[in-house]
């Protein structure tokens, strides 16, 4: 069953067609949306302790916190896991580029 990783994964092969600039450009942004991802799982947790101490917070509202979390946490680590991916074959084209070996 495909996922979001295998949506997003991108083939070193279709890398060799763009410009050293343009992929470093490509990886930095990967890099800044993985960290996000992980920002977002935080920011996550500390609202799920939040809304579990607050007095105010309705069985409704805690209901559909929860759908919206779930979603998201079923879907970020893959995510994650293909900005990570995309921005490591990145770096290996274009160290093969520069000629450096692995």
């Amino acid at each position: 069953m495909s996922d979001i990783y295998n949506a997003l994964a991108t083939s070193s092969r279709l890398l060799g067609h763009h410009s050293s600039e343009t992929l470093a450009d490509y990886r930095d942004s990967l890099d800044d949306a993985e960290i996000a991802v992980n920002r977002a799982l935080h920011l996550i947790g500390n609202l799920i302790l939040e809304a579990e101490q607050s007095d105010c917070y309705s069985d409704k509202e805690s209901r559909r916190d929860l759908v919206a979390i779930g979603s998201v946490l079923r879907n970020l680590p893959r995510l994650a896991q293909a900005l990570n991916y995309n921005s490591k074959e990145i770096e290996y084209e274009l160290k093969r580029r520069k000629g450096v070996s692995q």
